[in-house]
């Protein structure tokens, strides 16, 4: 079991199957690590947002605040409520991440998607030389009215976020209709 302060130290390779997705944080301070410092190395990869749903993580415990994550890349979730992370009321930083390709999607009609690849509430959420790309807050729409997207890549309420050095591009809200 991981104690405060332990840094975790993943190899060159993607991650992705059962036990890499849909996690809680435990209540801790850990670091997350890419082994060789390119995050192209290092990839924690969400399964097609048409076939599966899967969250990276979800930090809500006061115990994980300094959490990091560095040197790797997330890509690929999908899930309700931030594609890749559902943060609460803690500080996590991300140093040399490529963050790209999440989906925040709403599950049912009417229904509205905040954060394409973060939701997070009252968090100190902080990016260093990261890019964060190519996510997407999608709603629904059954019939013609009802749901929408906002947050194409960060949704926060409440919360402090401090980039330095990032390239952020490519992130959109949208809207979606199905008419039965």
């Amino acid at each position: 079991m991981a104690t405060n302060g332990d840094v975790i130290v993943i190899g060159a390779g993607t991650l992705t199957g059962t036990g890499n997705w849909n996690l809680t944080m435990p209540p801790v301070q850990i670091t997350f690590r890419g082994a060789t410092g390119d995050p192209a190395d290092v990839v924690w990869l969400g399964e097609d947002p048409f076939v599966f749903i899967a969250r990276a993580l979800t930090i809500g415990s006061p115990a994980a605040s300094g959490t990091r994550f560095e040197d790797m890349t997330i890509r690929g979730f999908s899930s309700q409520g931030g594609g890749a992370f559902s943060i609460g009321a803690v500080e996590v930083e991300f140093d040399n991440c490529v963050i790209e390709s999440n989906t925040g999607a709403a599950l049912d009609c009417f229904e509205s998607e905040r954060g394409g690849a973060f939701q997070a509430t009252g968090s100190r959420l902080r990016f260093v030389d990261c890019t964060i790309r190519n996510n997407q807050a999608a709603g629904v729409s059954c019939s013609g009215s009802g749901g929408s997207g906002s947050g194409g890549a960060i949704s926060a309420p409440g919360s402090t976020i401090v980039f330095e050095r990032c390239l952020i591009d490519g992130n959109r809200a949208v809207g979606g209709e199905w008419n039965s």
